[in-house]
């Protein structure tokens, strides 16, 4: 009885680990995950939208991940896209064999980054805007957020901006009250992966923008006192291509107090360069947005373990 007894238990536990592996990102603790686990879209347009008709093309409509209170809107003249090879959405005098798969991101490690589906692609021309709002607002005093993403670019993009902001009431929005986080390329003439409040200047990373770039950033929230500025601001680090099973210790590659009270209930991808965006992720802490992907042999090896396992049940 108890041989029998622990080899249930043991199977239990390598059926747990291998539904672990099977169910992945969808039941990890986030409050917000994007993986663009969509089919192709490859559509754009020149007419300004006015209508929600007209607001329904690119990725508009789009609604799926975790964490949001509705689908993905756009707003813009040019429409973003999900890229499946490098002729998707092609640029305009850029060669169109590039980028002939979504980004992935393995550490110094040889961690990889757990990935779904595809990845969003941005169009060249100005310009491309899609909003999602969050199931609930970040940013109360005393509390803080993770965020990471994945992101690579054609190589130098000039003056040219595309960033994924994190705010209140969606980045460029009507009513938006400013003051959000733009991580990406801003419109400085900066070659490098930067971050920029909104109002405020940016930041520079030292991660040539052509190149593919893991974002993980922690957002601390503090009491905001406007009548106060020398106290009280809520403070962002950034790291570039950080470790995946390493919580950094310390500030990050970029380190600064924020110059408004930053309130997050909505992202907004904004572009006028053509640019590969994917896995975004908010988490209450570092594990929440770095989850590393389990090997296909370790995944293989669970599964004759677990058969294994039931065998030796049988015989008993």
């Amino acid at each position: 009885m108890i041989k029998t007894a622990t080899t249930s238990l043991s199977a239990l536990a390598v059926l747990a680990a291998a539904n672990s592996i099977w169910v992945g990102t969808a039941n990890a603790d986030l409050l917000a995950y994007e993986g663009f686990d969509y089919e192709r879209v490859q559509y754009r347009t020149d007419t300004a939208k006015s209508t929600e008709a007209e607001q329904m093309g690119g990725i508009a409509g789009l609604n799926g991940g975790i964490g949001f209170a509705g689908a993905w809107r756009t707003d813009s003249t040019w429409d973003n896209g999900i890229a499946t090879a490098g002729t998707d959405y092609p640029t305009p005098g850029l060669p169109t064999d590039a980028r002939t798969s979504p980004a992935s991101y393995t550490d110094s490690q040889s961690k990889t980054l757990e990935q779904q589906g595809n990845a969003l692609r941005t169009g060249f021309a100005n310009y491309t805007r899609s909003h999602r709002t969050l199931n609930e607002e970040l940013g109360a005093a005393g509390t803080e957020v993770w965020i990471s993403f994945i992101a690579q670019a054609f190589g130098d993009r000039g003056s040219r901006y595309s960033f994924v902001s994190f705010g209140k009431g969606g980045d460029g929005e009507a009513g938006s009250p400013g003051g959000n986080l733009r991580m990406g390329m801003d419109s400085s003439a900066s070659t490098k992966w930067n971050v920029q409040q909104e109002g405020h200047g940016s930041a520079e990373g030292t991660i040539d923008s052509g190149s593919i770039v893991m974002y993980l950033a922690r957002i601390q929230f503090n009491d905001f006192d406007p009548f106060n500025p020398s106290g009280g601001k809520d403070k962002i680090d950034v790291w570039f291509n950080p470790d995946l099973e390493n919580a950094p210790v310390g500030n990050g590659d970029l380190s600064f107090d924020l110059e408004d009270d930053l309130k997050i209930d909505s992202i907004t991808v904004w572009s006028r360069y053509s640019t590969d965006f994917d896995e975004i992720r908010i988490g209450t802490t570092f594990d929440d947005v770095t989850p590393v992907a389990v090997p296909e042999a370790s995944a293989a090896s669970l599964l004759i373990g677990f058969g294994t396992i039931l065998g030796l049940r049988r015989k008993h």
